[in-house]
Parts: structure tokens; C-alpha cells; sequence
């Protein structure tokens, strides 16, 4: 359960989930977004173009390929489709396509060149690369299959040491972990030990008192310190609460150890695997130094030749881990196995814990300026240091033999100061031959030699005696060339004691805390302070165009506030002018002021310009408010006289006996007394209808100044929206009056005459001549009467509206005026 869940929280789970939400909210939501009147994402095709590079996007971050195949596509895109917008004046340079075509062809040559350039210089760093281009279908290298074989297991390895790291504990806000997700790789410094195969270095690491606080780590420890001799197969990850310390094999520093040409090959592949490895996962800073290890059973035993071999081989490592990574650091050069020694335990067991974690050695400069000394000076800058050691030892050696009581170890650490002073010219040799500058190494433009340190981790059961020029050394070597034995092999070392001498301060107190002194890669480097000048840009450009955007939103909204205050301000003059001296021409005027006193030109309400927003738009509430200000002035300026209007119709069809006109003019004028429990009767529509009909007659607009100046108002006043009261109090006298008069005729010609009005909206189309014969019906036709010939019957006294309309509906409609008729009456 807990492997499942992990799985599905896992980044590239997050990340698939990511995506598809992406392209829903790019497919669902695309079309709404716009920039101004832009809507770069409203058709099809762009919807589909843009989700295609977003799983374009996330098939390249799963199989780890370049992102810039995205970045050259999008580019490509926006030079089709955006750059014909861009305008220099009225010069749209990218208008023609072929501009865009030429454009577009350039980019992707650079491209491709950029990427021949990537592969030619992979081609010449790789030689396995290089033979399989070259040879696509030949032959396999015979140990092409280990090396993949070996890399797997080194990249399961790396790969559970970033795991275990991922959980390492990063003081840092939650906000900067989304934008520094690796900064946990970065937490602990990483150092590396390398040295040939038995220098000692894991069992050196395992002694030097550090405290390793996995558990699995603990039993590890445990294990080889009881079963010691196994060996590192490929590299070890150790883990401490101060820094990660990459224990590797010793092949890996000795490609061809005493092995075939194919194991030589096999290791070189598996250790340039691993530092693409580092690089790949902490491209950074890979590693913060190196340890370099030598044991002083080589220095004492080896040849001339043989130690040349081995120095050269640790040299073109230390040149491999600053190429390959791109990165300059410090190097560590500790002497391992000093035990072996004559006199070193007898000279140094009096020590205690405390005195036996300091540090044995000497430092040397390191300087981060990259240019080239003396030759020689680091030569003699370690002989002097040397000198002083052994000078050291000597200056003690008295009160050590005063404090010794036992004869065969004093005659032993007697010899020891003399046996340290003969370790100092093989030393100063492999020095020189590791870390001489060279002229045909740009990485090497001074030394990084950070300083000598000379340890013991494990005691063993034999010496390496480094004075080879002492009588009894003579003595001893003539006796085994009698013999037939070899005079330069050392017996095995079996360890007989687990004191560390010498280790714990070197790492903890000095080694761990130069993390500082590495150089990192320049190229990332250079990449990562260009994303952050960018970022900063970025931040600077977008800042400057809110600020900009801001100030250009709060000058135009200004000036429209402004300008709307002066508005108000005169038209709350001419009201106050239409007050003191009322009359019906001014009302249409006074409606029109009010009604475009938020109106401004070019600018749609619903849509501003994106010079009006910013968070600064400030016209819903102007519109608002001159919305609400035009209904009251409606109420006030128009409505009174629609309502005297109505009382003077009511009244005059009763005079003239005209029962359907008092009918409609007591329900329009009873509509507009409604009290609050019958309002779900008003029909604004019906207002609206009978005012509007009512404007044919020329005395009800005359005082208005005609029909068109007051028609919009009209149906702004009865659109609807809100209930319309009239400002007077009901004439009860002409209601009783037309009332009275309406009962003294029949109300089936009136019911009837309502169930028709009901019955308009239904009815079906006029039958007309036009509709009839055709276009040409004016050529043969002419009605008695002077009527257009697009008028005729209504429909529904046609045979369809007859049968289909009135005969099945008319007790419906009929029993609706009924209601009304009662209501009314």
C-alpha cells in the first residue's frame, strides 16, 4: 500500500495529473481568456496546437530529453502566428509569409547546428559513443553488456542515495521548495575518496568515529568492521548529519590494476558512467573535494616505475573529475595505513582518544585565482612541511623513550622518526607526479592540493619499512635474495587492532568545512545566474508594466470620474431649473442627460479596454448609480403626465360613450394603482402597449416635442424590471364613473375583444396577396381601399387559425378575460 502510494504521489504522477488539467482548463477555458481584443486560444486548432506541446512537454521531462525541442516549437509559433500583429508604425514587417517562412528556416538551421556541434563534441569525449555512431550495425564491444550492466547497478545505487537524501530535513519555507525542489541535494556537502584498490578506505571511513545515523548504515558498518577484506564493488554512499562521503571502488582509480585490457575498458566506461551520474542529478557542484588516498605499503614497496604507473593513473582521474563534471575543488591527499610503519603504534599508543582525532599532517594555500606558479614551489613548500614533521617526531622521541620500559619497542620507535623521514622522498615524488602543473591542462592552472594528512585506521601484523639504505635493511634483503624471495614484497596485513589515529578532526573539524572552496560548474553556473537575471528582468519588466498599467488606469479612470462629476453637476442644475419652473418640453432632454451620463466614448461596460482595469475600473458602480438615478427621474419627470394622460383618455371615453377605450384605459391606469398583494398582476408589456398607441394621437405628445423623442424613455420606464406605481393617489370618482358606464353595456363584445388580443401572439401569419401569388402580385392587384398589399386577413380568421387556434382554445382564453374582465370590473 505504502509502494502504491508513493507511486501515485509520485513527481511523475503529479506531474501527468498536472498536464491533463492543464489541457482541460486550455480546451475548457482557453477560449474565455483574451488579452484586450485578443483571444489567442478561441479556435480549435490553437487549442489543439498548444495541448499537443504540453504533452510534447511532458513526454521529453519523462524520458529526461532536452526541453529546448519545446522552446524552438513555441518560438516557431509565435513567429507564424503572432508576429504578423507586431506593427511599426503601419509597417507590419512580419506580414508576408515568406518573411515568416525565412525566419522560422534560420532558427531551425541554427538549431540544428547547435545540436551537430552537442553531438561532435559528444562524439570526441565519448570513444564508446563514437564506435557505436560509426558502427551502428557492426560488431558489439565485447564488454559493451557488462558496462551497461555495471551502470544500472551504479545508477540503482545513485539513484537510492538521492532517494534518502530527498528526505533529509531543509530548513526553508514551503513557498521557496516549489521554486528550489533540488535544494535538498545542495544541504550536505559531498566528498569523494579515491585511491587504489587497498588503500583502506572504507575501513579508514568506518574508524574515524563518525556517527552515521541510518540504521542500515549501522548494520553495514558493523558487518565490515567484523569481516574485514571485502572490498567496495562499485561505490558506497555514507551518510552523516554533517556530509555525504562517496566511498568508491579502487578499480576505479586503477582502470588496468594487474588485470586484462577488457577489465581496464569495463572500468573506465563504469567510472565515466558514474561521474555523468553525479553530474546529471547535482549539476551544481557534483562533488564539494576529493579525498585522495595512498597507502604507504605502495610508497615503500613500489618501483620507480610502478609508482609512476599509479600516480599517472590518479592523475588522469582527478583531470576526468574536472572535465567531466566542469567543476574545480580542493584535493585531499591522505596517507593511509601508517601502522604499517615501523615504531608508528609504538611511537603514538600513549595517545589518547582526544589526542588521537587531531590532525597529522600539514596544509598548503589554496587560492581560487587561476594562474600558474612555480613549478617547483609546491615541491618545496612539501619538503619543508616534511621537515618540520619528522623534526617534530625527533624532538619527542626522547620523552618517549624515557616513558617506554619495554626494549623491543623502544628499539622500534626509535627507528620511527628516521622511517618518516625515508617516507618523504617517494612522497615528494608521487606529489609532484600527481599534481605538477602542466601547460597542456587547462584545469591544472595552480594546484589544488589542499594539504598532506598522514592516518591509521586499523593496525596490522606487519611493516613496510620505508629506510631501505639501514645496515640491518641490507642485512635482511641479502639473506632473502639468498633465498630465492623477493625483496619488495610485503607480507599480508592482517589487522590486529581498530584504533583510528589522526582521522576524526581531518574530517570533521577541516575537510568538512572547506565545502565552501569548491568552484562550481561554470557553465550551470553561468546558466543559473542568466535564469536569475532573467527572473529579476522578468519581475523588474512586469512591475513596470503594472506600475505603468496602473497610472494609465487611474488617469482614464480619473478622467471619466472627473468628467461624470461635471456631468452630474450640470444636469443636477437643469434639474433644479426644471423644478422651480416644471414643463413637458425639457423632460425628453433632462432623460437623454441622465441616461448618457455615464457613457463614454469607445468604452463597452462589459468589456473595458485593459487600460481601464488593473483593479482600478471604476464604472460598474458610476453605471449603477446612473441607472438607478434615470429610474427615479423617470418616476419623477415622465411618469406624471403618462398618468394625468390616462385619467384624461378614461375620461373622455366615457364622455364620448367609447366603451372599449374606457375598458383599456381603466386596466392600464388600475396597473398602475396595484397595491402590494396584487402585483403579481402588473404587466409591464401591456403599459408599455397601450402608452406607446396612445403616442399616435397627437395631442398626447405634443407637449414632449413629438413621438421620437420620448418613445425610449417609454419603454425604458415600463421595460419590465420593477413595478411601476403612479405618484398620485388613486381618482376613485373616475374609476366608480367608468366602472359605471362600463356596466351599462354588455361584456361579451368585451370578453371577445380580449380573447382575441390574447389570442394575436398565437395566431398564425396574415393572409396576404403577396403571400399568396408572389412579388408580383402589385402588377395584377390593387386594393379598393389604397391598403398595401402586405396587409391582409389576420390570421387568426384564417381556416388554420380558426381550426387550430380559436375553435380548440377559446374556452381557455375565453375564461383568462373572464378573470381579467372581473378583476377590472
Amino acid at each position: 500500500m505504502q509502494k502504491f502510494l508513493s507511486l501515485l504521489f509520485s513527481r511523475r504522477a503529479l506531474a501527468v495529473v498536472g498536464v491533463l488539467v492543464l489541457a482541460l482548463l486550455v480546451w475548457f477555458v482557453g477560449p474565455l481568456v483574451s488579452f484586450d481584443t485578443l483571444r489567442p486560444l478561441a479556435s480549435v486548432g490553437s487549442r489543439v496546437v498548444t495541448i499537443a506541446l504540453l504533452l510534447m512537454l511532458l513526454v521529453l521531462w519523462l524520458v529526461n530529453w532536452s526541453m529546448s525541442i519545446i522552446g524552438i516549437s513555441v518560438l516557431c509559433l509565435a513567429i507564424g502566428f503572432v508576429t504578423p500583429l507586431l506593427a511599426l508604425g503601419d509597417v507590419h514587417p512580419f506580414a508576408p509569409l515568406w518573411v515568416r517562412l525565412t525566419l522560422i528556416g534560420f532558427i531551425l538551421l541554427m538549431y540544428a547546428l547547435y545540436g551537430l556541434y552537442r553531438l561532435w563534441r559528444a562524439l570526441r569525449m565519448d570513444e564508446q559513443l563514437l564506435r557505436r555512431f560509426l558502427h551502428p550495425r557492426g560488431e558489439e564491444v565485447p564488454v559493451a553488456g557488462e558496462i551497461k550492466a555495471d551502470l544500472r547497478t551504479v545508477n540503482h545505487i545513485v539513484t537510492q542515495a538521492i532517494r534518502q537524501l530527498r528526505q533529509l530535513r531543509v530548513d526553508m519555507p514551503g513557498w521557496r521548495k516549489i521554486f528550489e525542489g533540488k535544494r535538498f541535494l545542495y544541504e550536505l556537502p559531498w566528498f569523494m575518496v579515491v585511491g587504489s584498490p587497498g588503500d583502506g578506505k572504507t575501513t579508514a571511513l568506518l574508524n574515524t568515529g563518525l556517527q552515521f545515523p541510518l540504521a542500515e548504515q549501522m548494520e553495514q558498518t558493523s558487518r565490515i568492521l567484523t569481516v574485514p577484506g571485502g572490498g567496495t564493488l562499485h561505490c558506497d554512499w555514507w551518510f552523516t548529519n554533517e556530509a555525504v562521503l562517496i566511498d568508491t571502488a579502487g578499480r576505479y582509480a586503477r582502470h588496468d590494476d594487474g588485470g586484462e585490457a577488457s577489465a581496464a575498458q569495463r572500468n573506465a566506461g563504469e567510472w565515466q558512467g558514474f561521474l555523468g551520474l553525479l553530474r546529471k542529478h547535482r549539476p551544481g557542484a557534483p562533488l564539494n573535494g576529493v579525498i585522495l588516498t595512498l597507502n604507504v605499503a605502495d610508497l615503500t614497496a613500489q618501483s620507480p616505475a610502478e609508482r609512476l604507473a599509479a600516480c599517472a593513473a590518479l592523475r588522469a582521474r582527478l583531470a576526468e573529475l574536472r572535465e567531466t563534471l566542469g567543476i574545480r575543488f580542493p584535493v585531499y591527499l591522505v596517507v593511509t595505513k601508517m601502522d604499517l610503519l615501523p615504531g608508528f603504534s609504538e611511537y603514538f599508543r600513549t595517545l589518547t582518544s582526544h589526542l588521537r582525532a587531531q590532525i597529522w599532517g600539514f596544509t598548503l594555500p589554496y587560492s581560487r585565482r587561476r594562474k600558474a606558479g612555480d613549478p617547483q614551489a609546491l615541491h618545496a613548500a612539501c619538503a619543508q612541511e616534511l621537515a618540520r614533521l619528522t623534526l617534530r617526531l625527533d624532538q619527542g622521541l626522547d620523552t618517549r623513550l624515557q616513558e617506554e620500559y619495554d626494549l623491543k619497542s623502544r628499539q622500534r620507535l626509535y627507528t620511527f622518526p628516521r622511517e618518516f623521514a625515508a617516507l618523504g622522498e617517494p612522497l615528494l615524488e608521487a606529489i609532484e607526479q600527481i599534481f605538477l602543473d602542466s601547460k597542456f591542462d587547462a584545469t591544472q592552472l595552480n594546484n589544488t592540493l589542499r594539504g598532506v594528512f598522514f592516518t591509521s585506521a586499523a593496525q596490522a601484523q606487519a611493516d613496510a619499512v620505508a629506510d631501505q639504505l639501514s645496515i640491518w635493511q641490507r642485512f635482511v634483503r641479502a639473506i632473502k635474495t639468498a633465498r630465492g624471495e623477493s625483496s619488495a614484497s610485503l607480507p599480508h596485513a592482517l589487522p590486529d587492532g581498530n584504533r583510528s589515529y589522526f582521522l576524526h578532526d581531518l574530517l570533521t573539524q577541516f575537510i568538512f568545512r572547506e565545502a565552501h572552496l569548491v568552484e562550481p560548474n561554470l557553465q550551470w553556473a553561468w546558466r543559473y545566474r542568466l535564469l536569475r537575471l532573467g527572473g529579476h528582468l522578468l519581475v523588474l519588466v512586469l512591475a513596470f508594466l503594472l506600475w505603468q498599467g496602473m497610472q494609465t488606469s487611474q488617469q482614464t479612470n480619473g478622467d471619466y470620474l472627473n468628467e461624470i462629476s461635471a456631468r452630474a453637476t450640470r444636469l443636477d442644475g437643469d434639474v433644479k431649473a426644471y423644478t422651480g419652473k416644471p414643463a413637458m418640453a425639457p423632460v425628453p432632454a433632462l432623460l437623454d442627460s441622465a441616461r448618457e451620463l455615464s457613457a463614454w466614448p469607445e468604452l463597452d461596460p462589459d468589456a473595458p479596454p485593459l487600460a481601464w482595469r488593473y483593479g482600478l475600473y471604476s464604472v460598474p458602480p458610476v453605471t449603477d448609480s446612473v441607472a438607478s438615478l434615470y429610474n427615479r427621474l423617470l418616476d419623477q419627470l415622465l411618469l406624471p403626465p403618462l398618468v394625468k394622460r390616462m385619467e384624461y383618455v378614461l375620461a373622455d371615453a366615457i364622455a364620448r360613450q367609447d366603451s372599449k377605450a374606457a375598458y383599456d384605459a381603466l386596466r392600464i391606469y388600475l396597473l398602475l394603482n396595484l397595491d402590494k398583494d396584487h402585483e403579481d398582476k402588473y404587466n409591464a408589456a401591456e403599459i408599455q402597449s397601450w402608452v406607446i398607441n396612445d403616442l399616435g394621437n397627437s395631442d398626447s405628445v405634443a407637449g414632449f416635442g413629438g413621438r421620437a423623442a420620448v418613445l425610449t424613455h417609454i419603454e425604458a420606464l415600463f421595460d419590465g424590471s420593477r413595478v411601476v406605481h403612479s405618484p398620485y393617489e388613486k381618482d376613485e370618482a373616475l374609476i366608480r364613473q367608468a366602472r359605471a358606464f362600463l356596466d351599462g353595456h354588455t361584456s361579451t363584445e368585451r370578453i371577445y375583444a380580449r380573447a382575441l388580443a390574447a389570442m394575436e401572439s398565437e395566431a398564425p401569419q396574415e393572409f396576404t396577396l403577396v403571400r399568396a401569388v408572389g412579388a408580383d402580385a402589385g402588377t395584377v392587384f390593387v386594393r379598393s381601399n389604397g391598403a398595401p398589399l402586405d396587409r391582409g386577413v389576420p390570421g387568426i380568421f384564417t381556416r388554420e387559425g380558426y381550426r387550430e387556434l380559436f375553435d380548440k382554445r377559446l374556452p381557455e382564453f375565453v375564461a383568462a378575460a373572464t378573470a381579467n374582465d372581473g378583476w377590472v370590473m
